[in-house]
């Protein structure tokens, strides 16, 4: 994730949606097995809402910022979840925002016994006041690097940690581990610094799930209020369905895509009724960013799926023979393309004067050499550096290729600007860019109307530019010609990214015309994931104890209608339990006397674990991870491989 973006964010999540929902007329003619199956699967459907959505207009309150969440979803405010999380302006420890119910103001409260899913944390949106019909409101106080998520079904688990600082991680989209990945859910991002200036955004800079509309307001009026960049409404328009812009984002990755064999159409990420054994998925979870493709490629893999998961190429701009020329790599020709003409770029490093950087090629192949008007030389490794560090521009990801490679402001504005031309097509410059380039969005304004085409000679596969931010923005709604909002980690660079800046108080005094923002939920209209449904009998081969392991017990059923109450205690040789029924659990102890453990519950059509209670923090991830599926034939039978725990994980 962009070191820059600002926010805190949201989770809407639904709460069940009955099988009683789905009537036989409805359904049609099909059989009665295949009903049942489907409604145990897609949870939930479009609706209209039962009576229109209207949002009343919100009164300020001195030291926070007023926010109303509108849902348009078609779901239930009861299905939606709520959360959120930041920092204090010290960005020190990691917070949640725990709402009052009663009038919504939010406190900071750290993770110290308290959980992500815990409901005085994750809330229903319909436990918020109200703000009108189907709208709620929150009071957000002063926070930075804010996060709120809206998600559907479930509240999410946000693994929590106390090293020093407390740490709140958010829900990874890389990782088919993560107890969050069948989860429908999206977040924004909201700011209130230390003079009271609000920075809130949409953002697809990970993936798109749900979406979401961010709008500017003023009290008591109800009008559009323009914030200091004279916006006032961003992201994707209220009437855009989820299957619509999915069916888009999707489409234009595949016309986009020149790439031999084709690597954009990997960025979807499907939903099988039965990953087993189904060819055509049901939805698409979310649409992954490339540089996040990477790296749920890299984690660990879904077993015995019928159409398995592809992956964005972590080679896509090394190799030699799916280049923008023939033999030749992205790397090689960029290299190449600076031998033949020089480039220069502005930065400004925090807190330090603007330097400006020439950059030549090296003697050395596929090395580059920025000399500064004044201060310290580098060398970029081209030959290091990776794919998904140019698509990011996050320095973590770019310090090792630069010599020195010592991270400060200077390497983190120079990969963020590099990042950023790669991003709209600019890497190697046209002739027709004016240099030195310089890093603000002032300056990269100028060249919106020529974003996402091919550098001058760099014809063949590609395309030479992040197709994952060219097809979504003209998705968003359009403000002077573009659509604004968060697709790349620095689109404010690039001036796409709608960032919404308002001051709501100077000097213990409102803003007289009272700011408050609206959030809206668009319509969810596919099908909604449910990887807990019923499912079985299926075989479970258990492997082996690990060598003085602590002891470890599988508690099963066999009965299709009955709880888990059946034990297999592990031991030192592969078990094989057969008929098993639904989930089941898995029980670590802490130490030989089996008084103390930790239990989580595991759906194997899914190969999905779960905490059995609220708690979710590093403790849990790693025995949690430690539950392996290193096979799933045909959905019938799974192989398990459960992890060491002696020492037992702090």
């Amino acid at each position: 994730m962009g070191s820059k973006r600002l926010g805190w964010a949201l989770v809407l999540c639904a709460a069940g949606v009955h099988a009683q929902d789905f009537s036989l007329e409805r359904i049609g003619s099909f059989y009665e097995t295949f009903i049942n199956d489907q409604q145990a699967i897609v949870q939930s459907t479009f609706s209209k809402p039962s009576s229109q959505t209207t949002v009343n207009p919100i009164p300020g309150k001195l030291g926070y910022s007023p926010l109303v969440i509108q849902n348009n979803s078609g779901l239930s405010s009861s299905q939606l979840y709520v959360i959120g999380k930041g920092q204090t302006l010290a960005a020190t420890d990691a917070y949640f925002l725990q709402p009052n119910l009663t009038d919504g103001t939010c406190s900071l409260v750290l993770p110290n016994g308290i959980n992500s899913a815990d409901p005085t944390i994750s809330v229903q949106l319909s436990q918020l006041p109200s703000a009108g019909t189907n709208s709620y409101y929150l009071y957000v106080p002063q926070l930075v690097s804010g996060r709120f998520y809206i998600s559907v079904n479930a509240p999410l688990y946000m693994e929590t940690a106390h090293a020093g600082l407390y740490t709140i991680n958010d829900p990874s989209q890389t990782t088919t581990q993560d107890p969050n990945y069948y989860t429908l859910y999206q977040d924004f991002e909201f700011t209130l610094n230390d003079v009271y200036d609000l920075y809130a955004n949409v953002t697809n800079v990970d993936y798109f799930c749900l979406p979401m509309t961010l709008g500017s307001y003023s009290y008591p009026s109800g009008a559009l209020y323009p914030t200091l960049d004279n916006l006032t409404v961003v992201g994707y328009p209220e009437s855009s369905k989820r299957s619509s812009i999915l069916q888009a984002i999707s489409g234009g990755l595949v016309s986009g895509d020149s790439s031999t064999p084709p690597q954009w159409s990997s960025l979807t990420i499907p939903f099988y009724s039965n990953p087993y054994v189904s060819s055509s998925p049901l939805t698409d979870l979310r649409i992954l960013a490339a540089k996040l493709s990477i790296s749920l490629g890299n984690g660990y893999l879904f077993q015995g799926a019928a159409k398995p998961q592809t992956f964005f190429n972590s080679q896509y701009l090394q190799s030699s023979s799916s280049g923008p020329m023939a033999s030749t790599s992205y790397m090689q020709a960029l290299y190449n393309a600076i031998g033949s003409s020089s480039m220069q770029v502005t930065i400004f490093p925090k807190d330090l004067p603007a330097t400006t950087y020439t950059i030549t090629a090296d003697a050395t192949n596929l090395l580059l050499d920025l000399t500064p008007d004044s201060g310290t030389s580098y060398t970029l490794d081209l030959s290091t550096l990776t794919t998904e560090a140019l698509l990011s521009g996050a320095i973590g990801e770019w310090s090792s290729s630069f010599t020195p490679s010592v991270t400060g402001p200077h390497l983190t504005e120079l990969a963020k600007i590099l990042s950023a031309l790669f991003t709209a097509g600019m890497l190697p410059p046209r002739n027709t860019v004016t240099q030195p380039i310089v890093g603000n969005s002032t300056y990269f304004s100028a060249y919106r109307g020529s974003y996402f085409n091919n550098p001058t000679g760099f014809s063949s596969n590609g395309p030479w530019y992040n197709l994952y931010d060219q097809v979504i923005h003209p998705l968003l709604i359009q403000t002077g010609g573009y659509g604004l909002g968060y697709a790349y980690d620095f689109d404010d660079l690039l001036d796409l990214a709608g960032l919404l800046h308002v001051n709501v108080q100077t000097a213990g005094v409102l803003n007289p015309s009272q700011p408050y923002s609206v959030l809206t939920l668009g319509p969810v209209d596919t099908a909604i994931p449910n990887p807990t449904q019923k499912f079985g009998p299926y075989q479970l081969t258990v492997g082996a104890l690990g060598h003085l392991s602590n002891p470890i017990d599988i508690i099963y059923s066999t009965n299709s209608h009955d709880d888990p109450s059946q034990t297999y205690s592990v031991v030192s040789s592969p078990g094989v339990i057969s008929g098993v029924q639904n989930y089941f659990y898995v029980r670590f102890y802490t130490d030989g006397t089996k008084t103390s453990y930790l239990t989580y519950k595991v759906y194997p059509k899914y190969q999905l674990v779960l905490p059995t209670t609220n708690r979710y923090n590093s403790q849990d991830v790693q025995l949690m991870n430690g539950i392996v599926f290193v096979s799933g034939t045909d959905g019938t039978n799974f192989s398990v491989n459960l992890p060491n725990t002696n020492p037992f994980p702090n």
